[in-house]
């Protein structure tokens, strides 16, 4: 008598389910091909198993493969047909991860045909709304401003300001990365002929920094896809003295991307203005007329310039410079009248901020063998030196002088900032975010206060209203987000602690005032599709408002 004892995989193999996955690339420049039909066949029939598409990337995942032999077949429009070698999915190697599938391209004649279709103008994601700027007239000239003119939930009124759900205070980010501007100024920077589309995050997630009570908005630039060299010439003029320039040269090669962009646009608007006040005291009312005009002026340049290096399908490191310079003033003219004591006067106000700015960054992004895991990282630095001038001044029905304030400000402002992401989805059901982060913000401002000496017909200073001041703000974070999908309910849950050090000095007082604390940012995303059409959403994060630096100046 004999007796055998053996050991086995606990799941029978009819129950046991594998994967495969891999990169599909253009054999003649080594860029990925997206949207590529992938096709798994059996051996030896070749019949058909299953089946996927290329994602932008190139990259495919084909998931609940029985225990068996097979082999891939890819097909895209304009490449002939390539096969895989042939693979074993087995309980001991249930995801099998193939070499670089390598098109090569098919040489076919084809009558003439003409394929037309448009990107929808507003796509609605779970947590934000992505606007497809080339779907805008106002995408071929102008600034970011342009384009939010015609978009829900923004208001941009005649002198160029931004508004996101009635507050200006929003962050702007340009690629992810946030602008060292602030509202207006920042979109006013970024010409409308590099923008791929707009991304309104009204409620963000833990993986963005908690600043803006109103939430985010993240400008896509457009990028180099075309293998050899392009390029893009744009110039616009408009009424009212509307004039703007853009040139953009781009470079792209199996291993490297050079892009440059040079843009200038001056702009001049301006209109009738008109006030209508009314306040009652004590059963008296006090009630203020007037009528004027304004004028505003804005001017901006710059240039910016990036440069990519693929050493392997899997990695990138990309540099990026930028330089520029911005100015906005505008000019008040108005006539005013006074009840119930009567007065009249003219009110004139002259307002112009104007100043130059730089940045720098360096990042990389190592994707791993599966699809959507990967590893990046990146540290940026910005400098901007600004000034602005106030003046108002007032005049009796003579024309005589009878109130002149004038205010300065001169600003030199530096920000660090360095990031490590990690994402991983394990499954297309489920996946996993994590990073850290630190920002360093170095400030120096000075206030000018003067007030106007009828008798000598002069600027007196005011030395107690006015101040010169440094700021020190350094905040330190790490978040992480779990995702996970049961049937068609989808879930996002995800918090971001965040350690704050903030230094104000007030040279002129000789006064500190000092932050140093820790807090938590909770954020929920679900949603829940009803229809092909239809989807409710819903979501709960957690802001704060800091205030900028001239909220906390005496």
């Amino acid at each position: 008598m004999s007796t055998a004892v053996t050991a086995q995989d606990g799941r029978r193999p009819a129950d046991f389910r594998g994967a495969v996955q891999g990169r599909v690339l253009d054999n003649a420049t080594g860029n990925e091909v997206g949207y590529a039909n992938v096709v798994v066949r059996n051996l030896p029939d070749s019949s058909l198993v299953d089946g996927a598409m290329s994602d932008e990337n190139g990259f495919f995942y084909i998931p609940n493969i029985p225990a068996g032999r097979y082999y891939v077949s890819v097909k895209f429009i304009g490449f002939y047909e390539a096969l895989s070698p042939e693979f074993r999915i087995t309980p001991q190697n249930a995801t099998v991860t193939l070499e670089n599938i390598r098109l090569k391209r098919a040489a076919i004649q084809m009558s003439e045909v003409q394929v037309v279709g448009d990107r929808p103008v507003i796509e609605f994601k779970a947590d934000k709304r992505v606007i497809n700027a080339d779907q805008f007239a106002a995408s071929l000239s102008g600034t970011a401003v342009e384009i939010l003119e015609n978009v829900p939930s923004i208001d941009v009124d005649v002198e160029g300001t931004v508004t996101l759900r009635g507050s200006s205070n929003f962050i702007v980010m340009i690629d992810g990365h946030p602008s060292i501007f602030e509202g207006s100024d920042a979109l006013d920077q970024i010409p409308a002929t590099l923008i791929q589309s707009i991304e309104i995050i009204t409620n963000p997630s833990a993986r963005y920094d908690p600043d803006g009570t109103t939430g985010i908005i993240n400008i896509v630039t457009k990028k180099q896809k075309i293998t050899g060299v392009s390029g893009q010439l744009s110039a616009n003029a408009g009424n009212g003295d509307k004039y703007g320039a853009n040139v953009a040269l781009s470079m792209r090669y199996e291993k490297f991307t050079w892009n440059n962009s040079l843009s200038w646009n001056d702009f001049q608007s301006g209109g009738q203005h008109s006030t209508d006040k009314t306040t009652t005291i004590n059963d008296t009312v006090f009630s203020v007329l007037g009528d004027g005009r304004r004028e505003m002026h804005r001017k901006t340049y710059s240039y910016r310039t990036s440069l990519d290096w693929r050493p392997t399908d899997k990695f990138l490191i990309s540099a990026q410079f930028n330089i520029g310079h911005y100015g906005r003033s505008r000019i008040s003219n108005q006539i005013f009248e006074e009840y119930p004591v009567y007065s009249l006067y003219r009110s004139l106000n002259d307002n112009t901020r104007e100043g130059d700015y730089w940045g720098t960054g360096l990042e990389f992004t190592k994707k791993f063998d599966k699809e959507s895991h990967d590893l990046s990282g990146s540290v940026s630095y910005q400098s901007r030196i600004g000034s602005e001038f106030n003046e108002t001044t007032r005049r009796d029905e003579d024309e005589n002088i009878t109130d002149r304030t004038k205010n300065t400000e001169d600003s030199n402002d530096s920000d660090w900032r360095l990031k490590l992401d990690y994402k991983n989805m394990a499954s297309e059901t489920r996946g996993f975010e994590a990073g850290i982060q630190s920002r360093i913000s170095m400030d120096e401002e000075g206030t000018g206060t003067y007030g106007w000496d009828t008798t000598a017909s002069q600027y007196v200073y005011y030395p107690q209203y006015s101040h010169q001041n440094d700021y020190e703000h350094v905040i330190h974070s790490l978040y992480a987000i779990y995702k996970r999908e049961l049937g068609p309910f989808q879930w996002q849950w995800g918090a971001r602690g965040e350690y704050t050090y903030r230094n104000m000095h007030l040279n002129t007082q000789d006064t500190t005032y000092l932050i140093d604390r820790w807090d938590v940012f909770p954020s929920l995303h679900v949603s829940l599709p009803l229809s092909e059409n239809n989807q409710v959403m819903a979501s709960y994060t957690r802001r704060i408002d800091r205030p900028r630096n001239w909220y906390l100046e005496p």
